[in-house]
C-alpha cells in the first residue's frame, strides 16, 4: 500500500511541475510576443492600427501568426499602411478548396 501511495504522489508531483512548465512556456512566448508587438505598432499607421487591434480581440491566434510574418520583415518597411496588412492576411488565409457540382 506504502508503494502505490508513493507512485501517486511522485506521479502526481510530475504532473505539477509539468503543468507549471507549460506555464512558464507560454508566459515567456506571450512576453515575446509583447516585445515584438512594441516593436511593430510603431511602423502601423492608424488604419492598420485599428485594424490590427480588431484581429488581436477577435482572433489572437492569428494576432501570433500575424507578428512573426510582420517581424520578419519589419526592418525593411518603413510604415505598414492598411491595404498592406489587408494583403498580408489575405495571403496567411488557407485556400479554400472550389468544389463544383455538375449535373448529369
Amino acid at each position: 500500500m506504502d508503494e502505490l501511495e508513493e507512485l501517486r504522489k511522485r506521479k502526481l508531483q510530475e504532473m505539477m511541475e509539468r503543468r507549471q512548465q507549460d506555464f512558464n512556456d507560454q508566459v515567456q512566448i506571450e512576453q515575446q510576443l509583447q516585445q515584438i508587438e512594441n516593436t511593430i505598432k510603431q511602423k502601423f499607421t492608424k488604419e492598420a492600427l485599428q485594424r490590427y487591434s480588431n484581429i488581436k480581440i477577435a482572433y489572437p491566434e492569428k494576432r501570433a501568426q500575424l507578428l512573426l510574418i510582420l517581424a520578419q520583415v519589419h526592418n525593411q518597411i518603413d510604415k505598414i499602411n492598411d491595404e498592406q496588412l489587408k494583403e498580408i492576411l489575405k495571403r496567411m488565409e488557407p485556400k479554400k478548396k472550389e468544389t463544383k457540382i455538375t449535373r448529369i
